[in-house]
């Protein structure tokens, strides 16, 4: 999904959750720990800012 993202939009801003205890008691979905959503993003992504607050990860793209 994030590689069609790429392909169709020109700027992309993505808040994203990481594992941690919360999540991983409480949420439904497979949230990943920051080094896999790093990895990811490094692949795909290549060039882009990163910030974090609290267990969220904000990223923001532009072609």
């Amino acid at each position: 999904m994030l590689k069609e993202a790429v392909k169709n939009f020109k700027y992309l801003f993505l808040c994203e959750p990481v594992k941690d205890l919360y999540h991983a008691l409480f949420d439904a979905g497979r949230t990943l720990p920051k080094k896999e959503w790093l990895a990811l993003f490094d692949k795909v992504l290549k060039n882009y800012q990163l910030y974090q607050h609290k267990s969220s990860l904000i990223v923001f793209w532009s072609s």
